[in-house]
């Protein structure tokens, strides 16, 4: 009965690695303009960072998550490592390390619901962990390549039919060549392939063309817009374009901040529980939906 209760619990268990950080977020009619003194409508800090939010949303769907990720010695630190267990994600597998936390200091204008980010970077490299368990699912945000790197291999080896789903957000991010040669699906964003192929239009071909056998999955995000699955089949690529998921009556977007974190953590909860990589797209468009609808991240999807 113990083995078959530890076997339920792993076809529910994932692996995400990557960033967490503090948000602080501030709303305003409009973009500030320079020289100029604004009041801001509201503000709230909350747990951020790209594998911090993905973790969460995973967890807050009913899936048991192992986050890999680095947690530092500062006053932020306690606010990141209990924000984060309270939603029931295991840090077990991060690593304490000495140093400052990472903090975005989000704009969000409401005229257009739109935001700007100004990053600091955490003070020390992740760059060793302890290896977590084997999961039919591992999530890669792009972020501590060393890390990311060592337990993709792990993972490749040990389980060679792990699906390992690798965010693309910047094209010249350290590490990430190495890692699309070690994932399955690949998400990007549009800016990545324009900083890739900064000669061509979209560069969606010339990425599928490049990457190696062992991705089977590219998906482009596109915002509102939707986003274009690309399956391989043997030496070609099919592409279909998904739209977004529709607002409902009385619902408009309130913050995409997090919006692509929220899809990823959908396609990831949709995978893992052995949907079609087609229904997953339907199940990461709502979740996507869903945290447009609140200001930051601390209740989605």
């Amino acid at each position: 009965k113990l083995q078959f209760l530890y076997f339920i619990v792993f076809l529910q268990m994932i692996t995400v690695v990557g960033t967490s950080c503090v948000d602080y977020i501030s709303t305003f009619g409009e973009y500030p303009q320079p020289d100029t003194k604004n009041i801001a409508r509201s503000t709230a800090v909350s747990v951020g960072g790209n594998a911090a939010n993905v973790a969460r949303g995973l967890s807050i769907m009913g899936n048991a998550v192992n986050l890999v990720t680095p947690l530092y010695s500062d006053p932020h630190a306690e606010m990141v490592k209990s924000g984060l267990e309270e939603k029931g994600v295991n840090l077990q597998y991060s690593c304490q390390l000495h140093g400052n936390t990472a903090m975005s200091y989000i704009v969000l204008d409401a005229s257009d619901a739109t935001r700007t980010i100004f990053h600091t970077p955490a003070t020390v490299s992740f760059t060793h962990c302890t290896l977590p368990p084997l999961t039919p699912v591992l999530v890669l945000d792009g972020r501590h390549a060393v890390v990311a790197n060592a337990i993709a291999r792990n993972f490749c080896t040990q389980a060679p039919s792990t699906v390992i789903l690798l965010d693309c957000e910047r094209h010249d991010r350290e590490g990430v060549e190495n890692l699309l040669c070690l994932a399955t699906h690949v998400i990007c964003t549009a800016s990545f392939l324009k900083g890739k192929y900064p000669k061509e239009e979209c560069g969606l071909s010339s990425f599928t063309s490049s990457v190696q056998d062992n991705v089977h999955v590219v998906i482009l995000t596109q915002g509102s817009e939707g986003c274009v699955l690309c399956i391989r089949n043997g030496s070609t690529w099919s592409t279909e374009h998904f739209p977004a998921a529709p607002l409902k009556e009385g619902q408009r977007i309130e913050d995409t901040t997090g919006a692509g974190d929220a899809f990823l953590a959908g396609l990831a909860h949709a995978l893992l529980r052995g949907h079609s990589i087609t229904k997953a797209i339907s199940v990461a468009s709502k979740t996507a939906l869903i945290a447009c609808l609140a200001i930051g991240t601390a209740n989605y999807p």
